[in-house]
């Protein structure tokens, strides 16, 4: 389905009020969605429909199409690759390795999902910091950037 520039604007005005929001929300807590404003319909969502809500304006707002998947509590080795968009080797290793927990089924490996995306996250926490490093340091060298 096509996005439409009211659709961005809406997307966009929708995140603004719900990272507002979330902020000071605790992350255990559940949030209630007025599905009509002229009525009093509401639907109870947990905080994980609220940060998939989020995540999705967030892409929306971005002029973005959203698919939602969901995504198995248990990943063969190729499942978890491809989510951490690495190779299926370099999933091995990072196995053998321990950084990450697996079980075997047989002479298979399974990856819980939970423990990917546990894993992905702090892979890109620390990026993202190794980045801002980088960062401070060009602009204590004056490199402009």
């Amino acid at each position: 389905m096509l996005l439409t520039k009211e659709d961005v604007l809406l997307a966009q005005q929708g995140l603004k009020i719900l990272q507002a929001r979330l902020k000071r929300w605790p992350k255990t807590k559940r949030a209630r969605l007025i599905v009509d404003a002229g009525t009093t319909a509401e639907i109870a969502l947990p905080p994980q429909a609220v940060q998939a809500l989020a995540e999705a304006l967030g892409h929306l707002a971005a002029g973005q199409d959203v698919t939602v998947t969901a995504l198995p509590q248990e990943m063969t080795t190729q499942q978890a690759a491809e989510y951490l968009h690495v190779s299926r080797l370099f999933l091995i290793s990072l196995l053998e390795k321990n950084e990450l927990p697996y079980r075997k089924v047989g002479t298979h490996r399974r990856v819980l999902a939970a423990d990917v995306i546990a894993y992905k996250n702090r892979i890109d926490a620390a990026r993202l910091q190794t980045l801002e490093q980088l960062a401070a340091q060009a602009q204590e060298l004056g490199m402009g950037y």
